[in-house]
């Protein structure tokens, strides 16, 4: 804890308070350490730690080796992450005070992350590595067969019900991803092709700040970065604002085309980009987003605004599939 109070930091004291979040995390808590410096004036500073073991580890040696050096200010700064003997991992980042809660109910917001993106992606594919030892493609396909079945015990759900007949055709897809997936990582996959990508952008994971007078975007939670196609972070984003920003659904495509501006795509929304944008949301429909929501759903009382949420988010992520549906098969 001396990396928060430094050194020579005198009568520290640490104050600990459980956040929600980090869903790969065993634990996420704001610390923080209050002490005397060396003049003997009392001071505190505030960082987020999350406990990682296993192949969620591996977010710590992201912010080392790829968020720290080539993604600076789009990320809460990283600040340390040592190892403990039993082989759990502590990422310690900064605490970030964020601007407003979710949702954000501004346009210009909804701008400010979509471009950020862009921007992101435009820099990702300069040399940058980031850590491997994860087969995301097995765990997608994995993951797809276990959302159709989710999607085929709706059935006995009467506000999900109406999905089920979903489930021939979410298997169409399943059965197609190899072929789908070569189209937007493959050497042909046009301008944007395979960068390395957040890989897990949604509402919990993104936060507005001021920085210098003006609204940034930083995404948190790094533990899925990997090499993809960009199309799944922005289709990610756009996709889980859509139920609960109004204006986002109204503004889809002008903020997918200032996304493009700033990744330095010049095409323009051609049929073979929303056709890639489609496929990419279905994969992170597949990957897990509709089985968490139908999951969520299902354990919260019927009627209750939670589970009203949820089923709005399954019905959106359905929605995705039936349109990369339409596009692709």
């Amino acid at each position: 804890m001396h990396r928060l109070a430094g050194s020579t930091a005198r009568d520290l004291r640490l104050h600990l308070v459980p956040l929600s979040g980090g869903a790969e995390a065993q634990r996420v808590l704001r610390v923080t350490a209050r002490y005397r410096n060396s003049q003997a004036r009392l001071c505190s500073r505030a960082a987020v730690v999350k406990v990682l073991r296993g192949r969620p580890a591996r977010e710590a040696e992201i912010y080392r080796t790829f968020v720290a050096r080539s993604v600076p200010g789009l990320a809460p700064r990283f600040l340390s992450a040592p190892r403990l003997v039993d082989g759990r991992v502590l990422l310690f980042v900064e605490a970030v005070r964020r601007r407003e809660a979710w949702p954000w109910r501004r346009p210009s917001a909804l701008t400010v992350s979509a471009r950020a993106l862009g921007r992101f992606h435009a820099t990702a594919a300069s040399g940058a590595v980031v850590p491997s030892g994860w087969n995301y493609e097995d765990e997608l396909h994995g993951s797809a067969r276990a959302t159709v079945e989710a999607l085929g015990r709706c059935r006995n759900d009467p506000d999900l019900a109406d999905l089920v007949r979903q489930s021939r055709p979410a298997a169409r897809l399943v059965d197609a991803l190899p072929r789908l997936r070569g189209q937007i990582l493959g050497e042909n996959a046009g301008p944007l092709g395979r960068r390395i990508i957040h890989g897990d952008v949604h509402s919990g994971n993104a936060m507005i700040v001021q920085r210098g007078g003006l609204d940034r975007l930083l995404l948190l939670d790094w533990g899925r970065a990997r090499l993809g196609s960009p199309l799944e972070d922005v289709s990610s984003w756009l996709q889980t604002l859509r139920p609960w920003e109004p204006r986002a659904m109204a503004m889809h495509d002008t903020l997918l085309t200032g996304y493009l501006e700033e990744a330095g795509i010049s095409s323009g929304l051609t049929s073979n980009l929303r056709s890639a944008y489609w496929i990419a949301g279905a994969s992170n429909a597949l990957a897990g987003a509709l089985r968490w929501h139908l999951d969520d759903a299902r354990s919260r009382p019927i009627g209750s605004p939670a589970r009203n949420a949820a089923v709005a988010g399954a019905r959106n992520w359905v929605r995705v599939l039936r349109r990369a549906h339409a596009w692709t098969m």
